[in-house]
């Protein structure tokens, strides 16, 4: 299934000065029979939300708004581990079923731009 993990900057989180600016926040928006749905952690509440068509440029309109996009895939064995953040990037590896030990969305972000990925 076609994804895409959007990072941001969100400033209500209280550690988020903590955070390196633009990575303060990540959510995954996912393709499924032609329709793009979006979902997010967000402050402590997963939201599910249908988005739009599959034929809108998804990419573009988060990019137009200075996020960063990165286009991936979900995979399709779970990552079996006793214990997953319950944070946004927590979230976003379940969703993928990434296995990575990324904490942060900027470590989630170098997870995926890294070229030696193996996918288990």
């Amino acid at each position: 299934m076609k994804a895409l993990v959007i990072f941001c900057d969100d400033d209500s989180h209280p550690l988020s000065f903590m955070l390196r600016k633009g990575f303060r926040h990540c959510f995954v928006c996912l393709e499924d029979n032609g329709l793009w749905f979006l979902l997010d952690g967000g402050p402590g509440v997963p939201r599910i939300k249908y988005l739009t068509t599959s034929d809108f440029d998804l990419i573009k309109f988060y990019r137009d708004q200075g996020m960063t996009v990165i286009e991936t895939s979900q995979r399709d064995k779970p990552v079996l581990s006793p214990f997953i953040l319950r944070n946004c990037t927590g979230m976003v590896k379940a969703v993928l079923c990434i296995r990575s030990l990324s904490v942060t969305p900027y470590q989630l972000y170098q997870f995926l731009r890294s070229k030696h990925v193996t996918w288990i």
